[in-house]
């Protein structure tokens, strides 16, 4: 009787369940739950409650088998009831007539899916996409246009793992992208975290001393601006090197220092790549960084990160946690002695709050003489009723609810983790706020320089743009029919000729309507199965619209050009063609970057940087420029190079320009030699050579066809 009425509980409890049911033609309480299968379980549950009763009655009278009978029955109307009425009521009753019958369903789906995913707030527009490019246009959008990101992490990082290690123990994970005020401008820059990576020292000098005491933490950050770049293709550093005073000074090609961004304590303890722990106050010291004399630098930590491991006691804990004797036999520990453990970002945010799901791109921030990391977090569920459920492929996590409520700030120095609530209308972080009152802090309480570098994070921007793809659509007929689906241009890429689908990008640009330029992130759409684009959304960053998503849509009249048909434009270009042929040749690699849709204006400006790797060299270098509109492309050696092939108006557009300030700014150790100076532009020359050998070819041509049709 008692397992009955358990059972007969259950199936009170499936009727709310429905409302997540994916019987349907979309995710929640279609017409067949709503009208068989609900109604069967409310009947299943008051006769498994009669039956449950009789059973109870029969066992005090004494006819225990009499009781049984209704059991069978029950059993019977199950299967009946639970399983067959509702595939009846589908097959008969809906699928003849689906759209009508299940018009209400989709409805309710496509609301609450936008509002779970936070797309329930798009700010809707249309975009007339016809204007040109012209040097007026280019003047009134200086900012926009010399923030335009030639350099792609994915090579930068490649250069400065060449260029900015400096030492063969440290490392760059990735570079990220980020905005600062440098010298009064609002800038786009990438940056990275020179970290400590004692793994990567030779094999005899991998010892515990090395590893646990000497090699502790990494030093200081490279920092790029996101479009100039060197005659010689090497980025411009706002921050390199390893600083000799503690100091990371921030300047540009013929200017003073800018105050902006001074790091006064570059050292990095906590990181992306610290995987391992380390013990600090030793009496074996730790290296700070090598003068270029060779001479070594050693420090002692002088902060709070880590727990002190003085006593014998605690040795002996921590030798037993961490599985290494050395930790209890070792002649270096003393009493100021602090193990550091957990240091990895990731690591150290899920320890804390392990119910908050992380964003996979923790990025570092130059603020306050510090340096900080941080990482997004996000509330998720997948009990959001009707919303369509997204699977994270990386974590097999399955939700349908998403927020970036909190944002979590992590010392690089101490290792102190911040957490901040960061949308106040989240009920899930309210919860959590509750239930932990002193861990969360008010997002007024953080740091003014640190929230200015806060940014819309890729991994919700990529969730929400894949969501957007369909449910952009709100008439359930559109919808049903997949009639206006959209998907993400194809771009190509790298060294490959195929292609893959573009991925959202951070810009500094000025959104149609507004006074200024801000940081945004941004995606373009093209129909399913169709090149051309049809809109673009956009995520801003900046106070105080930090959050809002626009949607800027394309007129249905008018064919714009998506990224895979500039990249077909490109390739049967004769001149960029005919270069492509003479530089990718002969033990050069070429390299294509991410082919950049740029609105401006009413206008839409595409670039896309070209990189070479020599034959020998472990980086490429960032060589050509190609810019398109809708009707022209062309190729320069420099931004200002290709604007003025594009407008033709040199002297009216003021960018920045790789001059020779600026080669300054590269490490002499590193750079080219004028021979190989020398050879690259006779490689130019003898390209300008055969690409107009190529075109009085053409015209010659052309002049015996003519010759033959009279």
């Amino acid at each position: 009787a008692l397992a009955v009425v358990l059972i007969s509980l259950g199936y009170w409890i499936d009727r709310w369940e429905l409302v997540r049911s994916e019987q349907g033609i979309v995710f929640g309480a279609a017409y067949a739950d709503v009208f068989a299968r609900q109604p069967a379980y409310l009947a299943l549950c008051i006769i498994g409650a009669l039956i449950a009763l009789l059973m109870l009655i029969g066992t005090f009278i004494g006819k225990i088998r009499l009781s049984l009978i209704p059991v069978g029955l029950w059993v019977i109307l199950i299967i009946a009831l639970g399983t067959v009425w509702p595939s009846v009521v589908q097959q008969f009753s809906v699928d003849p007539d689906e759209f009508v019958k299940e018009k209400k369903y989709i409805e309710r789906n496509i609301e609450f899916t936008k509002l779970g995913f936070g797309l329930d707030a798009i700010d809707e527009t249309f975009y007339q996409a016809e204007g040109e490019i012209t040097p007026s246009l280019i003047q009134e959008n200086i900012p926009t246009v010399e923030n335009i990101r030639l350099w792609d992490y994915k090579p930068l990082t490649n250069v400065y793992k060449q260029i900015q290690l400096i030492r063969p123990y440290y490392d760059f994970k990735d570079a990220d992208v980020d905005r600062y005020e440098i010298n009064g401008e609002y800038r786009q820059v990438l940056l990275a975290a020179r970290e400590v990576a004692p793994e990567k020292l030779k094999e005899e000098a991998q010892t515990w001393v090395n590893e646990k005491l000497f090699y502790t933490h990494g030093i200081g950050i490279a920092m790029s601006p996101a479009t100039e770049f060197t005659a010689e293709g090497r980025p411009i550093f706002f921050a390199k090197d390893i600083p000799a005073n503690g100091e990371i000074p921030v300047s540009y090609p013929g200017q003073e220092a800018s105050p902006d961004i001074v790091v006064e304590n570059p050292r990095i303890y906590y990181g992306e790549n610290s995987k391992d722990y380390v013990i600090v106050n030793t009496n074996t010291g730790e290296l700070d960084y090598q003068t270029g004399e060779g001479e070594l630098i050693v420090t002692n930590y002088q902060g709070s990160g880590g727990v002190s491991i003085g006593s014998y006691f605690r040795k002996l804990i921590y030798a037993w946690q961490m599985r290494d004797i050395n930790i209890l036999i070792s002649s270096q520990l003393n009493d100021d002695s602090r193990i550091q453990y957990r240091r990895a970002v990731e690591d150290r945010v899920s320890t804390v709050a392990p119910f908050l799901k992380l964003d996979k791109d923790p990025y570092i921030v130059a603020a306050n003489g510090q340096l900080y990391w941080i990482q997004d977090a996000y509330t998720t569920s997948d009990k959001f009723p009707y919303s369509q459920p997204t699977d994270d492929d990386k974590t097999l996590e399955h939700y349908n609810y998403i927020r970036n409520s909190i944002k979590v700030v992590v010392d690089a120095y101490t290792g102190e983790v911040s957490f901040y609530l960061w949308d106040t209308d989240d009920p899930v972080a309210l919860t959590y706020q509750k239930m932990f009152p002193t861990l969360f802090s008010d997002i007024d309480s953080m740091p003014a320089d640190l929230a200015s570098h806060v940014r819309y994070p890729q991994g919700l921007f990529a969730v929400q743009a894949e969501k957007y793809i369909r449910y952009h659509m709100e008439d359930p007929q559109h919808f049903y029919g997949n009639e206006d689906l959209w998907a993400f241009p194809q771009e190509k890429f790298g060294q490959s000729e195929g292609l893959q689908p573009v991925e959202p990008y951070y810009v500094i640009m000025r959104l149609p309507g507004e006074t200024k330029e801000e940081f945004v992130q941004l995606i373009p759409y093209t129909p399913d199965g169709r090149p051309n684009m049809v809109g673009w959304l956009a995520a801003r960053s900046d106070a105080p619209e930090y959050g809002k998503l626009v949607a800027f849509n394309f007129p249905k009249d008018r064919q714009v050009d998506g990224p895979e048909q500039v990249e077909a434009r490109i390739d049967n270009d004769q001149e960029i063609s005919a270069w492509f042929t003479l530089r990718c040749t002969e033990g050069s690699t070429c390299i294509r970057g991410n082919l950049l849709v740029i609105p401006i204006g009413n206008s839409i400006l595409y670039a896309e940087p070209i990189y070479i790797q020599a034959e020998g060299v472990s980086f490429p270098e960032l060589k050509k420029v190609i810019l398109s509109t809708a009707d022209q492309v062309v190729m320069g050696d420099s931004l200002n190079d290709a604007l003025y092939l594009l407008t033709g108006a040199r002297e009216s557009i003021p960018l920045k320009s790789a001059d020779e300030g600026q080669k300054e700014l590269s490490s002499p150790k590193v750079g080219k030699s004028d021979e190989d100076g020398k050879l690259d532009q006779i490689r130019d020359s003898i390209g300008n050579i055969k690409i107009e050998l190529d075109r009085i070819e053409s015209l010659f041509q052309n002049l015996e066809e003519v010759i033959k049709g009279d």
